[in-house]
């Protein structure tokens, strides 16, 4: 029999503990309340749809295409208007390593731009809506547009300006990874969800985002 040397289990033990390791780091992605699902668009096929009647069934937003099936958001954002009338829909959803982009757009029937959009999986640096884009610096999230930077919370909506007219900016939910070194040992990228909508006038005010516990955001 082959006498066993000192050291020699050391490598199984080893072995066993990264294994611990990553065990634990596949569970620390932090999860801030149910991420925004937008549910039946296809990947590399962009939706442009005629006015369809939007179905709100509790906190699910039923989309009927016809023949085409159905688009779902869940949960519907409490901040947004909860009665639609028919909507022109444009939507698009890019699969990436780290998970998908979706994008939603909604244009009132017999209007030509968007009042209202939704994202989720936005990743640091891509587009919101008119012009703005989203940026996680300093361990936050930012509304960018040219020079001008605006920070964004989970607890409260942000006021600005795009085409002209006000918007209220909501981040609805973030994921932010505990640690450069981990996002890539899990291919894993900070991601937002978020909702723009358009207000009918200056004077309206922005509707209050309602209370979400966890929402704190991870500093990487």
């Amino acid at each position: 029999m082959r006498a066993a040397t000192p050291g020699a289990g050391r490598p199984a033990r080893l072995s066993a503990a990264l294994a611990l390791a990553l065990a634990a780091g596949a569970s620390a992605w932090p999860a801030h309340g149910a991420l925004l699902r937008i549910s039946g668009l296809r990947a590399g096929e962009p939706l442009q749809a005629a006015p369809v009647q939007p179905q709100l069934d509790g906190q699910r937003m039923l989309l009927p295409l016809g023949s085409a099936g159905a688009l779902r958001i869940q949960p519907w954002p409490a901040e947004l208007a909860q009665r639609l009338g028919p909507q022109q829909l444009r939507g698009e959803l890019r699969q990436l390593p780290a998970g998908p982009v979706a994008r939603l757009e909604f244009t009132r029937a017999g209007e030509d731009h968007a009042w209202l959009v939704l994202g989720s999986g936005t990743r640091s640096g891509q587009p919101l809506s008119g012009g703005w884009r989203l940026q996680l610096a300093q361990g936050r999230w930012w509304a960018q547009h040219g020079s001008e930077r605006l920070p964004v919370a989970s607890d409260a909506p942000v006021l600005l300006q795009a085409r002209g007219a006000p918007w209220c900016l909501y981040l609805l939910d973030a994921r932010v990874p505990p640690s450069a070194q981990w996002a890539a040992l899990h291919e894993q990228e900070a991601q937002a969800d978020w909702a723009m909508q358009r207000l009918r006038g200056d004077g309206q005010p922005c509707e209050a985002a309602p209370h979400r516990h966890g929402k704190m955001l991870r500093q990487p």
